[in-house]
C-alpha cells in the first residue's frame, strides 16, 4: 500500500518551498509515497499569492508576522503547537520546513518538530539558513541550540537537511529542497522490496540499533560516497537501487545500513547508481560553529563601531515640536 508524507511549510520560506512542491507533477511515478502539504505561518501576507484550500492553512489568530524577531511570538506559537498539528492528518513521514534566520517559521518549525517527536512521530527537519544580515544570523545560531536542546528533550534523533542561502538563489535552494522529498517519497513509498517500515524506523532512529547516542545529524542524499570531513562519522544510512545489479554499499565501516530496491522512473543515472540517504554525526556541529563565531565577530565589530554622527542641537534652538528656525 502506498504510503503518505505530510510536508509543514512554515513561514515565509515554507510557504514559498511547499507551494512549489504542489506545482510539481506528483503524478510522474505512482510508486512514489503521496505528498500532502499544510502551511503555517502568523501572516496571511506570505500566502495571499498562492491558491491554497482553507483545509490546508492554519494562521494563528491575533499576530501578522514576526518581523524577524523570535521572542515576539514565540509563548503564542509554542502554547499552540498541539492544536496545529490537530488541525492536519499524520504520515508516515513527517517533513517540517522553515528558515532559520526569519521570525516565524524559525520558531513554528522547531515547536512542531518537538511536537511530533514527543507524539512518537518518524520527522526530518529541511531548514534554510539564513545569515545575510546580523538578525537572521543571532536567530540562526538560536536555531542550532534550539535543534541540539530538542533531541535531547525528546531523547531522538533529529534529522536535518540543511540548505544554505547565502550563496544560492532562492529558486535553487526550493529546488533542492522539493528535489529532496521527491526522493523520500521513493524510499519511503512502502513499495521498496527488501524494506519494510521497521528499516526506516531503525534508519531514523539509529540510536536504537548504534552505538551512536540521540541528537543531531546531518542528511545527505547522494549517489556517491563522499570523503568524509575529520571527525564527522556516518551513523546509518538507507539506500534504494533499481535492481539487484546495481552496487549498493556505501561504506565498509557503518554500523547499520538498510537497502531495498525500486523500479522506478526511467533514470540513466539511477539504473547505474544506488541513492544513499545518508545520516552523518558532526556537520551540524560544525556549520553552528561556523555560524557561532560570525555572530561573535560581528558583535565585536558593533562594540568598537563610533557613536553615530550627530548634529549639534542646542535645546533652546528648537520649538516644542522639535523645529527650528
Amino acid at each position: 500500500m502506498t504510503k503518505k508524507i505530510v510536508v509543514f511549510a512554515c513561514g515565509g520560506t515554507g510557504v514559498n518551498i511547499g507551494n512549489m512542491l504542489e506545482r510539481q507533477d506528483t503524478t510522474a511515478d505512482a510508486k512514489a509515497a503521496a505528498i500532502e502539504v499544510c502551511y503555517i505561518d502568523t501572516s496571511e501576507a506570505n500566502v495571499r499569492d498562492y491558491d491554497i484550500k482553507p483545509e490546508q492553512m492554519y494562521i494563528f489568530e491575533g499576530i501578522d508576522g514576526s518581523g524577524s524577531d523570535r521572542t515576539k511570538n514565540s509563548d503564542a506559537i509554542s502554547d499552540a503547537s498541539k492544536d496545529v498539528l490537530q488541525n492536519f492528518s499524520t504520515g508516515d513521514l513527517h517533513i517540517v520546513i522553515h528558515s532559520m534566520g526569519g521570525g516565524s517559521g524559525s520558531v513554528i518549525g522547531p515547536a512542531l518538530a518537538s511536537q511530533l517527536l514527543a507524539e512518537g512521530k518518524q520527522v526530518i527537519v529541511m531548514a534554510v539558513q539564513t545569515t545575510a544580515m546580523i538578525k537572521h544570523l543571532k536567530n540562526t545560531v538560536a536555531v542550532f541550540k534550539t535543534f541540539e536542546a530538542i533531541a535531547k528533550k525528546r531523547k531522538r534523533v533529529l534529522p536535518i537537511l540543511l540548505v544554505s542561502n547565502d550563496h544560492e538563489s532562492e529558486s535553487n535552494v526550493d529546488r533542492t529542497v522539493t528535489g529532496a522529498i521527491s526522493m523520500l517519497s521513493l524510499l519511503f513509498s512502502g513499495n521498496v522490496n527488501r524494506l519494510d517500515s521497521a528499516d526506516l524506523e531503525h534508519w531514523l532512529n539509529f540510536n536504537k540499533v548504534t552505538s551512536f547516542a540521540h541528537g543531531t545529524a546531518l542528511l545527505d542524499i547522494t549517489t556517491e560516497a563522499k570523503e568524509m570531513h575529520k571527525g564527522d562519522s556516518i551513523c546509518a544510512v538507507a539506500t534504494i537501487a533499481q535492481n539487484p545489479n546495481v552496487a549498493t554499499q556505501y561504506s565498509s565501516d557503518i554500523e547499520y545500513q538498510t537497502v531495498g530496491y525500486i523500479s522506478t522512473l526511467e533514470s540513466e543515472e539511477f539504473a547505474k547508481k544506488a541513492l544513499h540517504f545518508v545520516l552523518i554525526d558532526g556537520p551540524i556541529k560544525r556549520a553552528f560553529d561556523a555560524c557561532d563565531l560570525r555572530e561573535k565577530e560581528a558583535e565585536k565589530a558593533i562594540t568598537s563601531r563610533k557613536s553615530r554622527a550627530v548634529i549639534e542641537v542646542a535645546d533652546d534652538e528648537a520649538d516644542d515640536n522639535g523645529l527650528v528656525y
